[in-house]
């Protein structure tokens, strides 16, 4: 059975002063590129990528091993062979910290874990255990995702000792989560955890140290989770309700219904009097007067409570507001009769007034619009904006959308905005963002099936587990205050065998959490527990600021060169689990005072650095990462004439690469391994040609004149072909306009140029009709060419009339320089050259890939090409030019 195995490199982690005086500092005491001086890297703890993986004390007949609880272990993951003597936890007061215990039977056994309380300064025990289960994973969500098979998820739990049946030569992970009481005795506590395999047993030690702070008891990262909570159970649906809305408490997120079945709108929850316009309060143990402060405040549950709450939402995606509200119709459009909107109006004054009758002005919000489409919806939303603030001024309000001028700006607006603005991953402006939460508005995130590689995605299942967890500290460097998600239970039928139940191509879209066990007890899931390991992070990060989130990313504050030496941007981060698990702890001890500077990620050390792009089997994992991606590894192919290539490590064919912490498993056809080699030899072919290496002033020859470059000319610059003879010179020449205009023939008679240039151009009544008709179906298409293209054009007609009155342009060239480096619009249009051959039209439709990369990166040795890389549409200039322009 083939074994993936688990490298071990070196990433280091650095303490680099932070200008700060410790855990607890304010606002503006950091260093470094937010300001103030930075002291130079003190490695205190080099770890290896991987270090956290390592075998541990093992019974006989089995392998017992351990890694990080970002990293998720497939059945058929070879252990690893270094060896460790036990289980190393840190976390701090009120936290919940998780371990990940593997066993890997040799034959089928029967397998059980114990862990008992941890002795130190105290006690701490109530500790919870759970069974990794996996899902079938039918295709991958995308290709930057886990191959297909069984992917671990279901977190089923199970009591401790328990048995459990595990397959030969399988690994099963087990995750204990340790809970931490608040007034915990900070030090260093010490256990037993016992594994047994068929009667034999072995103790692995752990290691706890709890960190001399504590967590605060209220959730510092907003968020809206929505739950379908019907989908719990039959009339045991209330009971489940209560146990989920502990469970997103203990995780430190917030469920979008905060008092369902209660709510405070129009149509639930509480009585809403049209007439007197004012909410009447019942009761009724379900009422929202009832369950609004319990949820809310804390009153007879936590203490606590939730940091926000949704008042009300939209009707669906297309309706914001009902079509009948109070016995008001709403009229043929979204914006309202006069009527309704002084019913609605209405409505929002009487909200106004109970939220700062009970003080939650700052805590519910009213979500107004999902993911405004265009002009329309956005010219509908700055209404609707307007309308609400001058109805209710103190009513927080909520879109779907990114911040973007066309609302937050909008002249129907009457200067409001929205004041939560929830912009999806993908489609998120760092700067336009940044203004408006100087403003005071709260960005959020939220994620969708759509939010694919290079991006972070923490729904995902089949995406590497440091995905959910560093999806915070890229929050904290953007000043992210929550994250949306619109399903947490919408698993459908059957989640273990089609984790895909929302129809899209997203394995986990829709669920975080599985349906309860025969006993009842709902199923969390890795990507569950995750997120609450990132929300700690973040509780982390706050801490260090004093405990306060920053309006900006350019207000410093704390450890912010923590979170950015971790997160570059959302799509270049770390992808080391154990190196940022070490992060973690390191700023840990540094909140507790054992550290006096905040600790970094070396950017420097293999590994360590952002991966900008999903370098997907074709990195190299110790090369530091530039302004420019790394070429990707093409196959080896044979040294031909024009100089010997770079090895390049085999592919295999068919088949998933070999996968290193970090990269992606994908198949490779044959016929695409094929299409590379031809890529690169062409690369070659033109890195050879001696137009190509060019002199500081010189700019690269066009295309349409290379492709009039023989066979000889190019042999000549590269050294030429042992025993083969150079090819002759054609006597005889098609004739052409331009050319006979230069040698004296029919067409040299000139006219004056149509812009007033002194030496005049050939005039198109002079051309033959067809010839004329081929210019004008040029010109149409040379509207393509952007302002480089033309000053390289241009640059090359004067350098080809020189050429042609010295008599050495030879004709040919090898048909793939033909085909693949030419385009149409690029051709000149007084070009003689009969049309190419079907194979080489053919050919060059082949080569469209190769052009484009040629284009961006290989013909012009200064960098990449502005328009490398976008579609030609945006390519597209409006300004014609005249058919006798000198470029042509």
């Amino acid at each position: 059975m083939r074994r993936l195995r688990l490298p071990m490199l070196a990433p280091l982690l650095v303490l680099l002063a932070c200008n700060g005086r410790g855990a607890g500092g304010t606002e503006g005491e950091t260093g470094g590129e937010t300001g103030g001086e930075t002291g130079g890297p003190v490695c205190t703890d080099c770890t290896p990528i991987g270090a956290m993986t390592q075998a541990l004390p093992s019974p006989a007949g089995a392998q017992v091993w351990t890694t990080t609880t970002m990293d998720k272990v497939l059945r058929e993951a070879t252990p690893p062979s270094e060896g460790g003597e036990a289980i190393e936890v840190f976390a701090a007061r009120n936290e919940f910290e998780p371990f990940q215990v593997v066993v890997h039977p040799e034959a089928g056994a029967s397998v059980s874990v114990e862990l008992g309380p941890l002795s130190g300064p105290g006690t701490i025990d109530g500790h919870t255990l759970h069974r990794v289960d996996y899902v079938t994973i039918a295709q991958p969500s995308d290709p930057g995702g886990i191959a297909s098979g069984q992917i671990p998820d279901p977190l089923v739990p199970i009591a401790f000792g328990a048995p459990q049946t595990v397959a030969a030569d399988d690994n099963q992970p087990f995750w204990v989560t340790l809970r931490i009481p608040a007034d915990a005795a900070p030090g260093d506590y010490s256990g037993e955890l016992r594994v047994t395999v068929d009667g034999a047993s072995e103790v692995v030690p752990v290691r706890l140290h709890v960190f001399d702070f504590a967590l605060p008891p209220e959730i510092g990262f907003d968020g809206n989770w929505n739950s379908s909570f019907q989908a719990l159970g039959g009339s045991e649906s209330l009971e489940k309700v209560e146990q989920l809305k502990e469970w997103f408490h203990e995780h430190r997120l917030v469920p979008s219904s905060v008092a369902w079945p209660a709510g405070l709108n129009y149509d639930g929850g509480i009585t809403y009097d049209c007439d007197a316009g004012a909410f009447l309060a019942e009761d009724n143990a379900y009422d929202f007067s009832q369950l609004g402060p319990k949820y809310i405040d804390g009153e007879g549950w936590n203490g606590v409570g939730f940091p926000s709450f949704q008042i009300m939402d939209f009707v669906n995606n297309s309706t914001p507001r009902p079509q009948e509200f109070c016995g008001i119709d709403r009229g043929p459009d979204h914006y309202g009769t006069a009527a309704y909107n002084a019913a609605w109006s209405q409505l929002l004054a009487a909200i106004n007034a109970y939220l700062l009758d009970r003080g939650w002005e700052d805590v519910g919000y009213y979500y107004v619009q999902n993911e405004p489409q265009g002009p329309e919806d956005y010219d509908l939303a700055a209404f609707l904006a307007n309308l609400t603030k001058e109805a209710a001024p103190d009513l927080r309000i909520a879109i779907s959308e990114e911040p973007k001028p066309e609302i937050a700006e909008h002249p129907d607006a009457g200067g409001h905005s929205y004041d939560l603005w929830w912009a999806d991953l993908s489609h998120f402006e760092a700067t336009y963002a940044a203004t408006r939460q100087a403003a005071g508005d709260e960005v959020w995130w939220y994620f969708l099936y759509g939010d694919l590689p290079p991006h972070f995605n923490p729904i995902t299942i089949d995406h590497p587990g440091i995905e959910t967890r560093i999806a915070h500290w890229a929050a904290w460097k953007y000043r992210i205050r929550g994250f949306a998600y619109y399903s947490v239970t919408g698993w459908g039928g059957d989640p273990y065998g089609d984790p895909r139940p929302q129809g899209t191509n997203q394995n986990g879209d829709g669920f975080l959490v599985y349906p309860p066990t025969a006993d009842g007890e709902l199923v969390t899931s890795i990507r569950w527990e995750l997120l609450r390991e990132g929300v700690e992070d973040f509780e982390y990060l706050r801490l260090a600021a004093g405990g306060m989130v920053p309006k900006t990313p350019d207000d410093a504050a704390g450890c912010d060169l923590s979170a950015a030496s971790a997160v570059s941007s959302t799509t270049a981060f770390t992808r080391d689990a154990s190196a940022l698990k070490h992060l973690r702890d390191e700023l840990g001890f540094y909140l507790e005072g054992q550290r006096d500077r905040c600790p970094l990620l070396d950017s420097d050390a293999p590994g360590a650095h952002e991966r900008a792009a999903y370098y997907i089997n074709f990195q190299d994992p110790a090369a530091r990462a530039g302004g420019r991606p790394p070429q990707r590894r093409r196959p080896r192919v044979a040294q031909g004439r024009l100089g010997a290539l770079r090895r390049r490590p085999r592919l295999r064919l068919g088949r998933p690469l070999h996968r290193r912490p970090g990269d992606h498993e994908v198949s490779i056809p044959r016929r695409r391994v094929g299409e590379r080699a031809r890529e690169e030899h062409h690369l070659q072919r033109l890195r050879a040609h001696r137009h190509l290496h060019l002199g500081p002033r010189e700019r690269p020859l066009p295309r349409h004149r290379r492709d009039r470059l023989g066979r000889q000319e190019l042999r000549q610059a590269a050294g030429g072909r042992r025993g083969q003879r150079p090819l002759r010179r054609r006597r005889h020449r098609p004739r052409d306009p331009l050319q006979e205009r230069e040698r004296g023939g029919r067409h040299r008679r000139r006219q004056p140029d149509p812009r007033g240039r002194a030496d005049g151009r050939v005039h198109d009544a002079q051309l033959p009709q067809r010839r004329a008709d081929r210019l004008s179906a040029a010109s149409a298409q040379a509207d393509v060419l952007t302002a480089t293209d033309r000053d390289r054009l241009e640059h090359a007609w004067r350098e080809g009339v020189a050429r042609r009155r010295r008599g050495d342009e030879l004709r040919g060239g090898d048909s793939w320089l033909r085909s693949s480096v030419l385009t149409a619009p690029l051709r000149s249009p007084l070009s003689s050259k009969r049309r190419p051959s079907t194979r080489s039209r053919d050919r060059r439709c082949e080569d469209h890939v190769h052009l484009s990369r040629l284009q961006g990166h290989d013909l012009d040795h200064r960098g990449p090409s502005p328009t490398a890389g976008r579609p030609r549409r945006d390519r597209i200039s409006p300004r014609p030019q005249p058919i006798n322009s000198p470029w042509r």
